[in-house]
């Protein structure tokens, strides 16, 4: 049995198939445009362990030169 770690619900059928379907396209168009990226750790520049995108009018960066900020333009 899988054991889910605290904080995370795994709800069956919440949503129908068709929204999820829609769910993945929409995310699909979103990584097209701001395709995903690894940041780097302030100072060290060490990459992290994630690939992420961003949409809407700030996204989240970070990167060795200019650390943790929100900024208009993805990396």
């Amino acid at each position: 049995m899988l054991v889910l770690p605290k904080g995370v619900r795994h709800m069956p059928g919440y949503l129908p198939r068709a929204a999820q379907e829609a769910l993945v396209e929409e995310i699909r168009r979103v990584v097209q445009a701001a395709p995903l990226y690894v940041p780097a750790m302030p100072r060290t520049g060490k990459e992290m362990s994630v690939r992420m995108t961003n949409c809407g009018a700030l996204g989240w960066v970070t990167d060795r030169e200019r650390g943790y900020r929100y900024q208009p333009t993805h990396p």
